[in-house]
């Protein structure tokens, strides 16, 4: 037997972290809600008008959020247009990304 969402998507008290598709998703997820046609496109509308304007030339907006690939069957429901990229970058661009970003600032200047 499957496990629900939830069982693996865990709630948190700290809700500003979460991505913007977690703070419309958790509640649905959390009670245990079907994500039928009609909650697809409900999420869909609500999300793109909180989504900000794309200006210029550009044609898309990208959520790069990690978490995200957790809500990728709610994603591709309410999407079904989309493209959903996986990237895997080497470890080492981790270590130094997150390396650089714990002593951003001028200190080391």
């Amino acid at each position: 037997m499957s496990k629900p969402c939830s069982a693996f998507i865990q709630p948190s008290n700290h809700s500003e972290n979460w991505s913007p598709l977690a703070r419309f998703l958790y509640p649905i997820i959390e009670t245990h809600q079907p994500f039928d046609s009609f909650q697809a496109t409900a999420f869909r509308h609500t999300y793109a008008q909180a989504l900000p304007q794309i200006s210029g030339g550009n044609r898309a907006y990208v959520d790069k959020m990690p978490e995200n690939y957790r809500l990728i069957g709610i994603l591709k429901r309410s999407f079904p247009e989309s493209r959903i990229i996986c990237l895997h970058r080497d470890p080492r661009d981790v270590a130094l990304s997150m390396w650089r970003g714990h002593f951003a600032g001028s200190a080391l200047s």
